[in-house]
């Protein structure tokens, strides 16, 4: 797992989230990875709406799961109009515990306000990565 530093940034506050309105507004899914592959394991998911809820929830399952090596992608999301699914529109946060100081260690991005495609949550966990499924290893 090595995502993009450009897209994060350690946080040495932990959980400590930007209360301004405009980043609380809208939904937000949260995704433990168990593992990385194609697809990856998925342990705990959900969505909420309201950000600072979604990282504890993320925070409190991925400290649940016994899965060495997992990790929790939190993204901002939009409902589609048509059909069912998300707009996945950034990744807000990347978790995991650190085993040395059985810690929660959190990496924050910037929230870019672009649309990227719509996907699934199997292609947000290669984004986050950038592991390519491996059917598509080069």
């Amino acid at each position: 797992m090595s995502p993009d530093p450009a897209l994060l940034r350690p946080h040495p506050a932990g959980l400590g989230l930007p209360k301004s309105p405009t980043a609380r507004r809208g939904l937000y899914s949260w995704t433990i990875v168990e593992a990385l592959g194609d697809p990856p394991a998925l342990g705990a998911v959900g969505v909420c709406d309201d950000r600072e809820r979604a990282m504890q929830e993320m925070a409190d399952a991925l400290r649940a799961t016994s899965q060495e090596g997992a990790f929790g992608l939190l993204h901002k999301v939009e409902r589609r109009l048509v059909g069912i699914g998300y707009w996945y529109s950034d990744l807000l946060a990347l978790a995991h515990i650190d085993p040395d100081r059985d810690a929660l260690v959190v990496s924050e991005g910037e929230p870019s306000g672009s649309r990227k495609p719509l996907s699934d949550v199997f292609c947000e966990v290669v984004r986050a990565t950038g592991t390519p499924p491996l059917g598509n290893a080069a």
